[in-house]
């Protein structure tokens, strides 16, 4: 089994958090999750949301562990946390729906502001291209490139609710409050994308991410060659994304 190198790190990071509500959420929890074991066995709640049921099935629920079998949107996710975290913070939220995440990450941090949160990005769309499928209640991945949102689209929530981007690990955006940030980091888009994805996909290191070789061309391109390719390769989908390289 695949085990995502993002949670050896998010075990570190939660190691030395300073938090007291021991609550944690993983949207799109689906078979696996990227929240260690013990802490979710040690932990006050853990609410995991996963919308396919035979994925959902395989969780057991213990009293401080809850499956909700729901697909999460951004008019729903409010409701669906609200009565089971209640006045709690959340210590750490994992988000991964393949699809608008963007859309359901803003509504979420409108309501909570967890003291960390992991977000899947669309790792193949480089700076500073903002990218995001948007909010379709029919909408559904098809295995595709289409989903999702880049970094820079993850970058705005970063900014707009105060965070620190600490690491991209791959394809997760690794971010903490800036109330809550020990480490002093806090890099730029830019400067993420180069440590975690670019220069290690461009150096050989990212083989298991086999899938994205038809897409690694865009690494080399201009934002603005870029934009025009991405444009071209989503046409498909036209009018269900947003997509510019505006700063």
């Amino acid at each position: 089994m695949y085990i995502h190198p993002c949670s050896k790190k998010i075990e570190q990071y939660l190691s030395q958090l300073d938090y007291e509500d021991k609550v944690y959420v993983d949207i799109g929890s689906s078979y696996e999750t990227n929240l260690p074991n013990h802490f979710i066995k040690e932990g006050d709640k853990t609410i995991f949301i996963e919308a396919d049921t035979s994925k959902a099935a395989q969780w057991t629920e213990t009293p401080n562990f809850k499956i909700l079998n729901e697909r999460a949107t951004p008019d729903n996710i409010e409701s669906l946390l609200k009565t089971e975290v209640g006045n709690k913070d959340i210590a750490y939220l994992d988000i991964d729906i393949d699809g608008y995440d963007y859309h359901v990450l803003d509504a979420l941090l409108k309501y909570k502001k967890p003291y960390m949160f992991i977000a899947e990005i669309n790792e193949k769309i480089p700076p500073p291209i903002k990218f995001s499928v948007k909010y379709t209640p029919e909408y559904s991945w098809n295995s595709s490139h289409f989903y999702g949102m880049s970094i820079s689209q993850a970058f705005i929530l970063v900014e707009k609710y105060g965070y620190d981007l600490l690491e991209l690990s791959i394809n997760n955006i690794i971010c903490i409050r800036k109330d809550k940030n020990f480490t002093g980091i806090s890099l730029s888009a830019e400067e993420a994308y180069d440590q975690g994805y670019k220069n290690p996909r461009l150096q050989g290191q990212l083989s298991e991410f086999h899938w994205n070789a038809n897409m690694d061309f865009l690494l080399h391109l201009s934002p603005q060659e870029a934009l025009a390719q991405i444009d071209n390769i989503f046409l498909p989908y036209k009018g269900k994304y947003e997509c510019n390289s505006n700063k």
